[in-house]
């Protein structure tokens, strides 16, 4: 998970033990341990024996806990942020375009028009905006304006993403 880099470790480094060890007798007073197996990372084909996993954030096992919840948190709170900003910068693309398409439809240019509408589509399905929900408010709301044109083709994507 370290080298990979999916996780932030928190807390002491461990011990060191990257070999299985198995015992075996040999008579009545003599045992052995001997290594069988070897822990080995693919990345870096090495291994933590003797050294240890040393923590990205180093701090004492009973405050690692603790530590590792503020940084989730600050990290969640980052990444929220930046969705947000992801998911406006969006919707405004996806106004300029419905805009775009409507004074399309509205001057007959059907053609040219559903390219735009098409293009709201595409960015919408890519934010994860696109739901049959909000398709059938983005239709009404089209209905009470008496654009018909959009309307049409509002719906059309309807059953073009949630053919059922």
């Amino acid at each position: 998970m370290k080298v990979r880099r999916r996780a932030t470790l928190v807390g002491d480094s461990t011990k060191g033990g990257a070999h299985d060890v198995d015992y075996f007798k040999i008579d009545d007073q003599f045992e052995m341990y001997l290594s069988t197996g070897r822990g080995v990372n693919p990345l870096a084909n090495t291994n933590w024996e003797g050294i240890g996993v040393i923590p990205d954030i180093l701090v004492p096992a009973s405050s690692a806990l603790d530590t590792a919840i503020v940084l989730a948190r600050a990290a969640a709170e980052q990444f929220g942020k930046g969705k947000e900003l992801q998911l406006k910068r969006a919707v405004d693309a996806m106004q300029v375009h419905l805009d775009r398409a409507e004074k399309l439809y509205r001057e007959r240019k059907d053609r040219p028009a559903k390219a735009v509408l098409d293009s709201v589509f595409h960015i919408g399905k890519k934010s994860g905006l696109i739901t049959e929900f909000f398709i059938n408010v983005l239709a009404y709301n089209y209905l009470s304006r008496g654009n018909e044109r959009i309307l049409i083709a509002v719906l059309s994507k309807n059953t073009e993403f949630f053919p059922r």
